[in-house]
């Protein structure tokens, strides 16, 4: 992969990583091909925690416990460790924090395939958490890419339109529960890092 980089002559702003050995063992060697920035360490960007079944086989773990995380969101995958929920919401603040704290800047997140599906399917408005028709499985050693544009949701657009800000709210709110969510926003971060309502 570094060798892929140094072809393409791409270079980045920033590189973030989780604070796991593997991720920052990747990120210490790729980062000298884009560019040599420095390396900051984020454990918002970790794999979600596995407490005491780290480390631990599949089959030694299905034998010990019957978690199951996507049928049963809120329970912790181990004694000591995180639920699939409370992983979610720290892949929404890690993304979050990162579009804040590096708006226009090129970022590259060096991560784990857990945390790169749960902003993947944010991004697609699915959730982890939540049945859906379609599996996510992003390839081990893969490059992901998510770019921001000029192409804002459409709740943005309307309030750029001269739109009441109010009116898209109850709009954004009737919209998510018709779908069966709770309503809007569903996140701290969609208002803010959105740019509709404060």
């Amino acid at each position: 992969m570094r060798d892929r980089f140094l072809a393409l002559g791409f270079t980045t702003d920033v590189v973030l990583t989780s604070v796991l050995p593997r991720a920052v063992e990747t990120a210490q060697i790729l980062a000298p091909a884009l560019g040599d920035p420095e390396v900051e360490q984020d454990c918002d960007l970790c794999e979600l925690h596995p407490g005491d079944a780290d480390g631990m086989p599949w089959d030694e773990y299905r034998t010990r416990f019957t978690v199951v995380p996507h049928e049963t969101p809120d329970q912790p995958f181990s004694p000591g460790g995180e639920t699939l929920r409370e992983f979610e919401q720290r892949a929404e603040r890690g993304l979050a924090d990162v579009l804040h704290r590096y708006g226009d800047q090129r970022v590259v997140i060096i991560s784990h395939g857990g945390f790169i599906s749960a902003v993947c399917l944010q991004l697609l408005g699915a959730r982890i958490t939540e049945p859906r028709g379609f599996l996510l499985a992003p390839a081990l050693t893969s490059i992901t890419i998510w770019s921001t544009s000029d192409e804002r949701v459409i709740g943005a657009v309307l309030v750029s339109l001269g739109i009441d800000e109010s009116d898209v709210a109850a709009w954004l709110d009737a919209v998510h529960k018709l779908r069966g969510k709770p309503g809007w926003p569903e996140c701290p971060w969609q208002t803010e890092a959105l740019g509709v309502l404060a």
